[in-house]
């Protein structure tokens, strides 16, 4: 059997506005830290996902929308790139927290904002992954009724069910990691007291996400966050898989 391919899912739920530039760093085999640095000062590689053409120029959503694939939804109606004069990089991607009304849907709930899966080449093996990127949220942001930020999404072969690790904010402002499993309940990773007003309008926040592939049969995975270098919430026995990465 295929070992677990990791990807990267943006997916952005409910409010107003949303400014992100994102990049991810991966590695072939599970870091354990006794005191859990961020991530992506332990792995050693890492790809960027670009958003910018060969020569420079910014993409059109038009191209954003050929190089993400499909499925995708909301990237030609609420994504635009632009250049940045204050920030961590000079690009960013702009989100507008809009309902999607120009395609079909297999759902009957309304979707809005933008979701794609991001597939960068070389993790057919991998164990472990930190995905990184900065956030942006306007000075009159309104957090609603909760939302969801790009996270990281593993693809299953065989018996082994496919989970995705959703970065999530609250009504209160509170951030957690909402992980989802195929026929399993969805279990949200929060420390409250850590998180709460974690995500603060009106400035940039370097977001962290780390996952750890349990070995066969052990809840001994893990799942750590981390918002401006701190480490916000993790559990180190979970379960992502039901199967070895050598099954």
């Amino acid at each position: 059997m295929k070992s677990l391919n990791l990807y990267s899912l943006a997916y952005h739920g409910a409010g107003v506005l949303i400014v992100v530039f994102v990049g991810a760093y991966v590695a072939r085999s599970a870091f354990y830290v006794e005191t859990a640095s961020p991530c992506s000062k332990r792995y050693p590689a890492g790809m960027q996902f670009a958003l910018q053409t060969n020569d420079g120029a910014l993409m059109s959503p038009p191209e954003l929308q050929a190089r993400v694939g499909l499925p995708e939804r909301g990237v030609l109606e609420n994504t635009k790139i632009v250049s940045v004069s204050r920030g961590p990089s000079r690009v960013a991607l702009e989100v507008k927290l809009a309902n999607v009304t120009s395609m079909e849907s297999d759902s009957a709930e309304p979707h809005n904002g933008l979701n794609f899966r991001w597939r960068p080449l070389g993790l057919n093996s991998a164990q472990a992954a930190c995905l990184t990127y900065n956030l942006w949220l306007p000075r009159r942001f309104e957090f609603g009724r909760g939302g969801v930020l790009p996270g990281l999404y593993g693809s299953m072969m065989g018996s082994n069910p496919a989970f995705a690790a959703r970065v999530a904010w609250n009504d209160k402002s509170e951030i957690s990691v909402d992980v989802e499993r195929s026929g399993a309940k969805t279990r949200s990773i929060n420390d409250a007291s850590r998180s709460k007003k974690a995500l603060t309008p009106g400035r940039w926040a370097a977001i962290e996400q780390e996952v750890v592939l349990n070995s066969s049969e052990n809840s001994d995975g893990a799942v750590r966050l981390w918002v401006d270098g701190q480490l916000l919430t993790e559990d180190t026995r979970i379960s992502l898989r039901t199967r070895g990465i050598n099954n």
